[in-house]
């Protein structure tokens, strides 16, 4: 099957992979992530999160099964820490986790309609190439992890990547997603960053789940003190800085964290809003150097 050249395929940084197999895996994982995994196919992957007891993401990932195996990719900060948090729970579980880390390289063909370019490894090779269908960035695409100690010839022309790194920041951008390291950190819950919008990372539906009695609570309680938003810039400089919002003089509302000019003309952003500026959105502006925004979502 050979896809439009018009579609974008570009390598992506490093990130931290964990390779997990065993019996268990499948079961073990659904009591330490926010997605339902019983559900996940050979060649798909989804987002999620592991979280503390107390509801706090300690990282966000990706999940992707083949056969025999489940891969779970996040960003390389977290390497250390959630590989401790992954197997603080097991005991007697059938559960192996292998760090896999710089062995394999990730590049991205984005579309839709791409499920025949999903693959998995023969029987009994674990450095062979993978690739899975997912909706990283918030569009349908194909993720290649490809082992860095074989050669294999690149199906397509790969964005320079300059380009490519411009192209996932107005892609989470315009799907609003948070990113590790800017929008979510130690600190944040799930709800804050949208995980609770359908197929985004969380599910209610499954069986019991570290964090799951916080993210239920603050789902009948029906909020959290701040949500991410998407927000469009309508005056003042094109500044990429982040900086504290505000709805009024010396009113704090919000605060911008990203930013990124269209090729449409427009600029928009992803930043925090206030619970009690949700309902009805003020004009926001930056105080240093009068930038001002709307909300869009």
């Amino acid at each position: 099957m050979k896809p439009p050249f018009s579609l974008p395929f570009f390598a992506l940084p490093a990130r931290a992979l964990w390779r997990v197999t065993g019996e268990d895996r499948v079961r073990y994982l659904n009591g330490q992530t926010t997605r339902d995994l019983t559900l996940l196919q050979p060649g798909q992957s989804v987002y999620g999160a592991v979280l503390t007891g107390k509801g706090k993401i300690v990282g966000d990932l990706f999940l992707s099964a083949t056969d025999d195996a489940l891969y779970l990719d996040a960003d390389l900060s977290l390497r250390e820490t959630l590989r401790e948090r992954l197997e603080k729970f097991l005991i007697a579980d059938d559960v192996t986790i292998d760090d896999v880390t710089g062995q394999f390289a990730l590049s991205r063909l984005q579309g839709d309609g791409l499920s025949g370019f999903a693959s998995k490894p023969k029987e009994g090779e674990t450095l062979a190439p993978v690739a899975f269908v997912s909706q990283r960035f918030g569009v349908e695409g194909v993720d290649h992890w490809i082992p860095l100690s074989r050669s294999f010839p690149v199906p397509f022309p790969a964005l320079p990547e300059a380009e490519a790194a411009d192209l996932v920041d107005r892609l989470e951008i315009e799907h609003g997603i948070a990113r590790w390291g800017i929008e979510i950190d130690a600190e944040t819950l799930p709800q804050e960053v949208a995980f609770d919008l359908a197929g985004r990372g969380l599910v209610y539906d499954k069986g019991c789940y570290v964090g799951q009695e916080t993210v239920a609570r603050i789902r009948s309680i029906g909020h959290v003190n701040r949500r991410l938003v998407r927000l469009e810039q309508t005056g003042g400089p094109v500044d990429r800085s982040p900086a504290p919002l505000f709805a009024a003089p010396g009113e704090e509302a919000g605060r911008l964290t990203r930013l990124a000019p269209f090729p449409d003309g427009k600029v928009r952003a992803l930043g925090f809003l206030k619970r009690k500026f949700l309902e009805t959105p003020p004009e926001l502006k930056t105080e240093a150097d009068g930038r001002t925004f709307r909300v869009v979502s």
